[in-house]
């Protein structure tokens, strides 16, 4: 069982690869009806910026003046997120490196 328990685990959190990801609702289904926890771990970002957080996450990429950098396209950063939002595509360690630039760029090269 903790074998299980932890691939379920590691599915919830980084999800399928972008190419399956549309499996992701089968497999949120699969865990609730088995009554299996999956979670060892409680910070769901992949979950989280799909739906509690998906609000914050296009205000944050609407912004532009807050994380434009040389080699972004504004067009192609909201996409990513729209995709992720969307169900298209697991793009969490995307946007997780385009916020964490962002809030680098804020921190240091902002006055």
């Amino acid at each position: 069982m903790a074998k299980v328990t932890f691939k379920l685990d590691y599915l919830c959190n980084e999800g399928l690869p972008s190419s399956l990801s549309w499996l992701d609702p089968l497999i949120d289904w699969s865990n609730r009806s088995l009554g299996l926890p999956g979670q060892h771990k409680y910070l769901w970002y992949r979950r989280w910026f799909r739906r509690e957080l998906a609000s914050w996450l296009r205000e944050q990429l609407a912004d532009s003046s807050s994380w434009q950098l040389a080699a972004c396209r504004p067009e192609y950063v909201r996409n990513l997120a729209e995709r992720h939002i969307a169900g298209r595509q697991n793009l969490v360690r995307e946007l997780n490196a385009v916020l964490t630039l962002a809030k680098v760029r804020q921190l240091f090269f902002q006055a």
